[in-house]
Formats: structure tokens, sequence, C-alpha cells
């Protein structure tokens, strides 16, 4: 998309030998300003990583309960899919997809869940 052969560049007055920019180095696709554009793909990515504790008490004397422990981190380079990316989640810069790593909106840092029972001395 450069040179003063192409005609869209050689209409808006680019390309030559004084030109030092391609017309695209700023803006993706300069042809779809002030119109809208809606491109789906599946360029992000994304990972997690966790540590996971569990206790558990068996059934003892009529009581039993569990207690587990999560610690885990999501991080998303870009949108994580591509309706989010037409809600603003996109790529900071498509020069370098790795500005847009960062955590998730999903991201839960720690959770601590506990649950148990006790069989009451009375009853069926």
């Amino acid at each position: 998309m450069f040179g003063a052969k192409f005609s869209p560049c050689a209409s808006r007055g680019l390309g030559g030998a004084g030109t030092s920019y391609p017309i695209n180095f700023f803006e993706v696709n300069p042809f779809t300003a002030g119109s809208s554009l809606n491109y789906l793909d599946s360029m992000g990515s994304s990972n997690y990583n966790s540590a996971q504790v569990e206790f558990r008490q068996r059934l003892n004397h009529g009581m039993q309960f569990n207690m587990n422990y999560t610690f885990s981190h999501s991080l998303v380079e870009g949108p994580v899919n591509g309706y989010q990316a037409n809600a603003g989640g996109s790529f900071q810069t498509h020069r370098n997809f790795r500005l847009s790593y960062r955590p998730s909106t999903y991201d839960i840092r720690q959770i601590f869940h506990a649950s148990g029972t006790y069989d009451l001395p009375f009853g069926f």
C-alpha cells in the first residue's frame, strides 16, 4: 500500500520518493476511516495457572467436612473472543500484541470453600 503507482495513494497525494511512511503505518486500514469495520478472528491467547489444596474429613462420629483453597491467575492477550473485541476489549496496538497481555475479566485470584454435614442424634 505504498507508492505513486497505487491509485488510492496517488489520489491522496501519497507516494513518490519524498514519502517516508507507508499509507498504513499509523492506521491499519486507512480506507475504512469514518466507517465501521468488524473483523472476527482467533488472534488472542490466554493461560491459567493455579495451586489447589484440599482437606477432607471422612464421616466420623456423624460429622464430615471438606475445605479447599485455590490460588490462581488468569492472563489474556487481546480479546478473549470476537464479541469482546467489538465491545472495546481489543489489542492496544497492532504492532506489538504483547502490550495487551493483562489479567482477564474473569480472573479470580483466591477462592476458599468450606462445607460440612453433621448427623443430628435424633430423627430418622
